[in-house]
């Protein structure tokens, strides 16, 4: 593969798998801790602005007196939900605070003091943009019409933790340090990746646009040298 100026790599699940995975850790209440760990060993973050609980209403797939405990419990953490008069809006919501993260995902995480359901009965939304600490040292990426900044977007509830990255490296798929890179903080990410989400992302050829092209990366583009 030939190497475009100012190329970077991406990390992108498809909508196939909804732009995400489980964590690595199936049991949420283990697997959150992990997450803390990776934003705060190798990135600068911020939380993003939409964040909303949701408490599932009583359905074939969701039991009646779950979901009646978890909304009054919700009512009693949050106040009273959102007044929403959308017709497909059915179940009640919250927008939560960042300082009521805490204690939202601890709400979230108590979906395990009740029997699994099918849905819900509780879903936690919220997002962290970031960078990567080490990239904002080695390279000015100011002047590039593309965003450098990731997202790692979590959601808890039903008795799980799915996260939904997308990871941008801003060094080409050649560089030895964003191979390296990858590699030693593999296992830090509180997910499991699959070679065949890294992207080659080519700066794009117009100032009309600031997306550029997406282009597939071999399986094997991150063990050993590329000649």
């Amino acid at each position: 593969m030939s190497i475009e100026p100012r190329e970077w790599v991406v990390y992108e699940p498809p909508k196939s798998v909804s732009f995400g995975h489980q964590s690595r850790i199936r049991d949420p209440r283990l697997a959150w801790p992990t997450v803390e760990r990776f934003m705060a060993d190798l990135t600068q973050h911020t939380l993003g602005s939409h964040i909303e609980l949701t408490c599932h209403g009583p359905s074939l797939r969701t039991g009646s007196e779950v979901a009646s405990a978890r909304l009054q419990e919700a009512r009693r953490c949050f106040g009273p939900e959102i007044g929403d008069r959308a017709i497909h809006r059915t179940h009640p919501r919250w927008r939560i605070c960042e300082s009521q993260l805490t204690l939202a995902i601890q709400f979230a995480l108590n979906d395990d003091r009740f029997p699994k359901q099918e849905v819900g009965p509780t879903r936690f939304h919220f997002a962290y943009n970031f960078r990567w600490r080490e990239f904002d040292v080695c390279r000015d990426v100011s002047d590039d019409p593309r965003n450098s900044v990731s997202l790692l977007g979590v959601t808890i509830g039903q008795q799980r933790l799915f996260l939904q990255p997308n990871f941008v490296y801003p060094a080409s798929y050649d560089s030895e340090f964003v191979k390296d890179f990858i590699d030693r903080t593999e296992l830090i990410v509180p997910f499991r990746f699959r070679d065949q989400y890294f992207k080659r992302w080519l700066p794009p050829r117009s100032p009309a646009t600031k997306f550029g092209r997406y282009l597939r990366l071999e399986p094997t583009w991150r063990r050993g040298s590329v000649n």
